[in-house]
């Protein structure tokens, strides 16, 4: 990818300090060595001032692809997320459609294992692509929290070499991706044991 990228990290946790971004990192690790620009916006802190959601809107006018990085809240996007969606359409809606179109990928990540939900969050990034205009270049979609094995980080390069040819993320990646880290019951297992010796009304 040797043109702009703009990554939109809809974590409240922000550009340091969230894990998304270093999954981002991951799909656009490359892209300066080949004449490309990265440039990041934390959405919750442009939806704060003014003047950081003009520039949001202006950088995603120039954009080549636009990369959202975002988490799970309740099955769907964080509400800054939302927001942003919002307040992008809008300023996109005077556009001429002939007008070169960014292409839009979606990276989103659920803490629990299996990833399935993050299935409205995605219909909800397609919508808004075809809102604002712009072109849709796949999904990924994670489960499990921190816990990417190596077949995610495979997928991860796969998705950072279709992006660098100019080509969408495949479906066929997307699904490798939303394959469960570990059974279900194993999860369930480790993260729900009841503490023994106590009776139902003792404190710990």
């Amino acid at each position: 990818m040797n043109g702009r990228t703009l990554i939109l990290v809809g974590s409240p946790k922000g550009v340091e300090r969230s894990d998304l971004a270093g999954y981002a990192r991951s799909v656009t690790g490359g892209f300066e060595h080949q004449g490309g620009t990265l440039d990041w916006i934390h959405l919750h802190h442009a939806l704060a001032v003014e003047d950081s959601i003009d520039d949001l809107l202006a950088r995603a006018d120039v954009g080549d692809l636009i990369l959202l990085v975002a988490p799970l809240c309740a099955d769907s996007l964080p509400a800054a997320v939302i927001a942003a969606f919002e307040r992008i359409v809008e300023a996109r809606s005077h556009f001429a459609r002939e007008v070169k179109a960014p292409g839009f990928a979606v990276l989103i990540h659920r803490g629990f294992v299996k990833p399935v939900p993050n299935s409205t969050a995605v219909d909800i990034c397609r919508a808004f692509a075809d809102a604002a205009g712009f072109l849709r270049f796949g999904a990924v979609t994670l489960g499990g929290g921190g816990m990417l094995g190596r077949r995610i980080g495979r997928v991860l390069e796969q998705a950072r070499a279709a992006l660098a040819r100019g080509s969408p993320i495949s479906s066929a990646l997307r699904r490798r991706a939303e394959r469960p880290i570990m059974p279900s019951w194993v999860y369930i297992l480790g993260g729900g044991t009841p503490c023994r010796g106590k009776s139902p009304g003792s404190r710990a």
